[in-house]
């Protein structure tokens, strides 16, 4: 690992050898009291040789990883059913996420709308790609129009069946990273 001078560059020696080199780079910080490690962009994708290359790299809070399909940048919501809630078609939920002041890198936020794909099983599914903030997150079963209450895992519900969540920083308590976990049911 290396870390950048004063003027943000650096320079490695790589050994001689017929392989191919690539460079990453991440960033780390606090936001609302908890870590977070980002990976950054590269503006150039690809390896070079023992002769070098320049990359150059963004902090950017989402799009997919250019060079590794499937992965993101943003953050994600795993969806996890109450249990007893007769609601079984999680991707007929659509997820409202408002932003509760700057995101991760002080940016501002925008309201997002957001539905799942059809889960692996009846209780499962996934909100990929979001940029790291705090969000208050409401959801409507869109085909009858009914309020669905939203709550961090094993919390209580809110009497408007909202909750106000950050997403996990780099040391999650479930296993991944800037990842969030919501309940859903009626």
């Amino acid at each position: 690992m290396s870390i950048t001078n004063a003027d943000g560059t650096y320079s490695i020696k790589l050994p001689a050898a017929a392989s191919t080199y690539t460079a990453s780079a991440e960033i780390k910080t606090n936001y609302n009291g908890i870590a977070y490690k980002f990976r950054l962009r590269p503006e150039e994708v690809g390896g070079f040789t023992q002769e070098g290359a320049v990359r150059n790299f963004r902090w950017v809070l989402s799009g997919e990883y250019p060079d590794e399909p499937g992965l993101y940048y943003g953050g994600t919501i795993t969806l996890d059913k109450v249990i007893g809630s007769s609601l079984f078609d999680v991707e007929n939920i659509e997820f409202t996420l408002t932003p509760v002041g700057n995101l991760v890198d002080g940016s501002v936020g925008k309201i997002l709308t957001r539905r799942c794909g059809p889960p692996s099983s009846d209780t499962f599914g996934q909100l990929v790609d979001i940029p790291i903030g705090r969000y208050k997150i409401t959801a409507v079963h869109k085909p009858t129009g009914n309020r669905v209450l939203v709550r961090n895992k094993n919390g209580a519900f809110s009497a408007d069946g909202s909750v106000t969540l950050d997403f996990y920083g780099e040391k999650s308590p479930w296993f991944c990273s800037n990842c969030m976990v919501i309940e859903y049911g009626e």
